[in-house]
């Protein structure tokens, strides 16, 4: 009997130390206290109580019901006992019981239940893996120095990345921007990592950088000048340039890096360049950049002689190039003049300097000839005489020199294609013509004079009987001769000699 209420003391202490567990602590001294738990009970309690709340319930559960069982069954024992005194029984227990004292409690199971329950779900393992590595480019396609975007497209938990652009630099930004320096085709790789592992991904030869397209610059260094002067032209474009072509607005061109280039015409001229490199072609039209004015004229002129004696004209005539409107001549002794192919009359011997300025539109240009003209202090004067003023063809005519002055040459000129350096020559004549005879004598200071005169020379005549040349034709070609009239012979009808010449032209020639 004292085993029995040792065990159902133990049961008591746990259903009150259960309780207990549930309550708060300024109610749990109080629970164990009303429930008489036995403190050496104690540590058997804990030994007994699950550890769950739900198992402690349950095992409270199960305490509460066999204590009352217990109390049932010992109110019916003692109401037995009470009938067994009153019957004379002599037992010596107060009480008996079924359940043995000493059988242990065991975990409660509870029965299965149609009403849903709540229960706590068991955490889920989840499976680790790394990174898938993934990229997307901007642009495949970019130019020398032009930024490229590069965006991370991986899946899963990404903590660090690493790209390898393919012209040996590197980024550890998730998308970073990148500029090629050199032309060509470039592969792109791409290491993510995280904390499950890493993976890498590579696009082989994706990037194609071109070369830098060029830009056409020019510059025009002198932009104003007068037709005919050059111009300067200077290319100033930027990048890889192989070829140029220039278009100076008048028709012209040039493919030469820095030309020079003449104008011919007053106006304005819009110039165009186009450069050509690897990376493509620009070109550049600058309009009025080029102003083309009109030209000066130039100052040029010569003189009909420029070794005269004093006393003697010089004929002066422009030779300038370009439009002039206006001349002023300096005839280096005091006199001017604004003709345009002036006459001059130089009076004292010396050297004259020679200038001449021309005006026109475009401005004014002045030529100077130092010492141009030579003027002797000799009275030179060429002159001459001739054995006959007109003779026959074949005759010799003696030519005889009558110039005043120090002359040392003389040089003549007979118009038939001779000519002669002797002081009086002798010539003949061998065609029947008028003739220009002329001497040109210099003198010590080579200044040269020159005189002319007019020679005729007849052809050879006979006289022939009238009866000779009646009904005859006038030419003969047979003969080779050809038959006319001699004008210079006039009146042999008069002096009654009534004939005809027979004149020998010249013989007849095939051709």
């Amino acid at each position: 009997m004292d085993g029995q209420k040792s065990f159902w003391g133990k049961v008591f202490s746990a259903s009150a130390f259960l309780v207990a567990s549930f309550l708060p602590s300024s109610a749990k001294s109080s629970a164990i206290i009303n429930s008489n738990i036995v403190p050496e009970h104690e540590s058997s309690l804990k030994a007994l109580a699950p550890k769950t709340p739900i198992s402690k319930l349950l095992f409270l559960k199960k305490a509460w019901d066999q204590k009352n069982q217990w109390l049932a069954h010992r109110s019916h024992s003692s109401h037995r006992s009470h009938s067994s005194h009153a019957s004379g029984s002599n037992s010596p227990s107060h009480y008996s019981s079924s359940i043995a004292p000493s059988t242990p409690i065991s975990p409660y199971t509870p029965a299965p239940s149609t009403q849903p329950r709540t229960q706590t779900a068991a955490p889920t393992k989840v499976s680790k893996s790394p990174p898938t590595a993934n990229m997307l480019i901007g642009s495949q396609t970019c130019r020398i120095n032009e930024e490229v975007s590069f965006f991370d497209k991986s899946e899963g938990n990404v903590t660090k990345w690493l790209w390898n652009f393919g012209d040996g630099t590197t980024s550890s930004e998730r998308n970073p921007l990148h500029k090629y320096a050199q032309a060509g085709k470039y592969s792109i790789k791409l290491i993510v990592s995280g904390a499950d592992g890493s993976d890498d991904i590579v696009k082989e030869n994706k990037i194609t950088v071109l070369e830098k397209k060029p830009i056409a610059q020019l510059l025009v260094e002198n932009p104003v000048v007068s037709q005919g002067q050059e111009v300067s032209f200077k290319d100033k474009s930027n990048g890889n340039i192989e070829s140029w072509l220039w278009n100076f607005g008048d028709g012209q061109t040039s493919t030469e890096k820095n030309p020079s280039h003449k104008y011919q015409q007053p106006g304005t001229y819009a110039v165009q360049l186009k450069v050509t490199g690897p990376g493509g072609s620009d070109t550049i039209t600058d309009s009025n950049q080029v102003t083309i004015t009109e030209a000066a004229p130039v100052a040029e002129f010569s003189a009909t002689k420029r070794n005269i004696c004093k006393g003697q004209t010089v004929t002066f005539k422009d030779d300038s190039s370009g439009k002039a409107s206006a001349w002023l001549w300096d005839f280096g002794d005091g006199f001017s003049s604004t003709a345009q192919n002036p006459i001059h009359t130089y009076i004292q011997p010396g050297n004259y300097t020679v200038k001449l300025k021309v005006t026109g539109q475009g401005g004014s240009t002045e030529c100077t000839s130092k010492d141009y003209i030579y003027v002797s202090s000799d009275l030179l004067k060429a002159g001459f005489g001739q054995s006959h003023l007109s003779c026959t063809a074949g005759e010799s005519v003696t030519f005889t020199d009558s110039s005043k002055g120090k002359i040392k040459s003389w040089v003549w000129n007979f118009g038939d294609g001779a000519t002669s350096t002797q002081q009086n020559p002798h010539h003949i004549f061998l065609e029947a013509d008028t003739y220009t005879v002329t001497l040109m004598v210099s003198s010590q200071d080579d200044v040269e004079q020159r005189c002319q005169k007019i020679i005729m020379v007849r052809p050879i005549t006979t006289l022939v009987e009238k009866s000779e040349l009646e009904n005859q034709k006038t030419t003969d070609s047979s003969h080779g001769f050809a038959w006319t009239t001699y004008t210079l012979i006039a009146g042999l009808g008069a002096f009654g000699l009534n004939k005809l010449r027979k004149t020998l032209i010249k013989p007849k020639t095939d051709k």
